[in-house]
């Protein structure tokens, strides 16, 4: 059997964690943007979108306390089909939102991408969404994405009040 030189030995053995750390780094997935519920002021207000049959309005309190609460409704015909109640808060250094779509509580989703006018949570596993993304583009407008799989939900709303 032949052997390898002392030299080929100590490369390879000093070569093969830095090679296993970069082949770990391409399959991680994204982690989680640190934040704090600081980030989300943007979303603060009121906010409605409508149509000729559905108005749909909500409210994002402010981040004090390092907390921010949501609430929503649908409403069809003059009737409130749909609400959900959602939290927003850090724990640790992770922004997590937490969604009570019909007051019952759904899979929390962790940020993993906080701009000054946009947040993107993710909970890969969850089956639909798997992505929920809040985005001001302006003062007066505010656009929420939903995308998991082949399907993707926007709403487009507008500032009532600040």
């Amino acid at each position: 059997m032949k052997r390898l030189p002392l030299a080929l030995t100590l490369l390879a053995l000093l070569a093969a964690p830095i090679a296993l750390q970069v082949s770990a780094q391409e399959t991680k997935p994204a982690a989680p943007a640190p934040a704090s519920a600081k980030g989300l002021a943007f979303l603060a207000g009121d906010w409605e979108s409508r149509s000729a049959k559905e108005s749909f309005r909500a409210h994002y309190g402010d981040p004090e306390g390092g907390m921010v609460l949501g609430v929503s409704k649908s409403i069809e015909g003059g009737r409130a089909v749909f609400f959900e109640l959602e939290v927003f808060r850090s724990e640790g250094e992770v922004l997590v939102l937490q969604p009570y779509p019909g007051g019952k509580a759904a899979a929390s989703f962790r940020a993993t991408e906080l701009t000054k006018s946009s947040v993107t949570f993710a909970n890969p596993k969850n089956e639909f969404p798997k992505e929920i993304t809040y985005a001001c583009p302006s003062q007066d407008r505010l656009e929420i994405t939903l995308r998991g799989g082949d399907r993707e939900q926007r709403f487009a709303l507008k500032r009532l009040s600040r």
